[in-house]
């Protein structure tokens, strides 16, 4: 998915309408602001009971990013049959964008010991793994974390 036209101006939810465009440009049934045990950002749906669910942030302190993380885990997540996985989209405005993405890893796995990081793709692809119990189903729930690197500083 080309993430070109995102912009240092946008927030969060203008940021996630756009990719929710780009999704929908090819078939993909995809929504914004879906209420799903609350309103959640990029809201996918599938055959067969396929639900993915995106809770999208613009980094500006772990904080906030947590509070993402909570949203989507505890808030958003059924764990159901093919409701398994969801996203962390963290816009990145900052310079070095996977520091953060690879901080913000830490710091999930030092405040939430049952978090399990089983794929790590930050150096080549800037995005991690992790599962963890889900609280509403008692089944692994999947999430890719996922940076969206936005710094824009030419020097010519």
């Amino acid at each position: 998915m080309g993430l070109l036209n995102l912009s240092q101006n946008q927030g969060e939810d203008e940021l996630s309408v756009t990719i929710v465009e780009q999704l929908r440009f090819y078939k993909i049934e995809a929504s914004h602001d879906t209420q799903t045990g609350g309103h959640c950002d990029i809201h996918v749906h599938g055959k067969d009971h396929f639900l993915w669910i995106g809770e999208a942030k613009v980094h500006d302190s772990y904080a906030w990013l947590e509070d993402g993380f909570l949203q989507l885990s505890t808030r958003y997540a059924t764990g159901g049959y093919g409701q398994d996985h969801g996203e962390i989209v963290i816009y990145c405005r900052g310079k070095k964008g996977a520091t953060v993405l690879e901080e913000w890893k830490t710091r999930l796995t030092e405040a939430h010991i049952d978090v399990d990081i089983y794929d790590d793709q930050i150096g080549s692809r800037l995005w991690f793994r992790s599962k963890h119990e889900c609280e509403n189903s008692g089944t692994p729930f999947h999430i890719r974390h996922r940076l969206v690197p936005l710094y824009f500083a030419p020097k010519k």
